[in-house]
């Protein structure tokens, strides 16, 4: 392809384009007539209202006699709401009421004991030894919270400040 002839490519292009502007903006007129002109008199039978032609009809707002609370002195407020029949001040402050207290928080549900697995026990000799999750522990060793406090043949028996354990031997699953 040479040079003019792109040049006239680009020439047909903006041509085309310039065409579809004028398109456009000619649709756009069309629609803004219809609305404008036609539209509202198709479905109307009488003249179309404007804002000017509204009528205004005056309110009437009843008076109102606000009286100062008696037994207070002038800008006081009272210390209890008025009667039935008395009128109080909307817009002086009230006489703050004591706070109620917070709740007390619940007591945290008790922690369940963890789940311990005794693997086995090496009961004998001078100290006993206890296989608890892969860990070997003795007597007066702590593991998760728990103290141990005795092992035996078959069960180790653990201890925490409030909760004490026992602990069997596993079965072979």
């Amino acid at each position: 392809m040479d040079a003019k002839e792109t040049v006239r490519v680009a020439a047909k292009k903006s041509e085309r384009i310039k065409v579809y502007v004028v398109l456009g903006l000619a649709l756009v007129m069309v629609v803004n007539v219809y609305f404008r002109f036609i539209h509202p008199r198709l479905g109307s039978p009488g003249p179309v209202r404007t804002a000017s032609a509204a009528t205004t009809v005056p309110i009437t707002v009843p008076k109102v006699a606000v009286e100062e609370p008696t037994g207070s002195p002038p800008g006081q407020v009272p210390s209890s709401p008025p009667s039935e029949g008395g009128v109080r001040d909307l817009f002086a402050p009230l006489v703050s009421l004591p706070k109620p207290e917070p709740p007390k928080p619940a007591p945290p549900p008790p922690k369940p004991p963890p789940s311990f697995k005794l693997k086995g026990t090496i009961f004998g000799g001078e100290k006993a030894i206890a296989v608890i999750d892969d860990q070997y522990v003795r007597v007066g060793q702590s593991l998760g919270g728990y103290k141990v406090v005795q092992i035996g043949k078959k069960e180790v028996v653990m201890q925490s400040e409030d909760k004490k354990i026992t602990l069997e031997i596993m079965k072979n699953e």
